[in-house]
């Protein structure tokens, strides 16, 4: 069964947001739902092989939190 709801956020616009940053605010926000947090990561891409930009991951003990920009 199911303890959560599904959100989608979509952000544009967001010059200067750092996946450092979004990483830190996925895991606060985590925390604050009560839903156990198993692990977290940050990938941040220089331009070189994939574009700009970075993926944060939140991994939940039943599902996860992840932004990608």
């Amino acid at each position: 069964m199911a303890h959560g709801s599904h959100i989608m956020l979509d952000c544009t616009g967001a010059v200067g947001v750092s996946g450092t940053w979004m990483l830190s605010l996925m895991e606060k926000a985590v925390d604050a739902s009560g839903a156990r947090r198993v692990h977290s990561h940050n990938e941040d891409f220089d331009g070189s092989v994939s574009p700009l930009g970075f993926a944060s991951v939140v991994l939940l003990d039943e599902s996860h939190v992840s932004a990608h920009c």
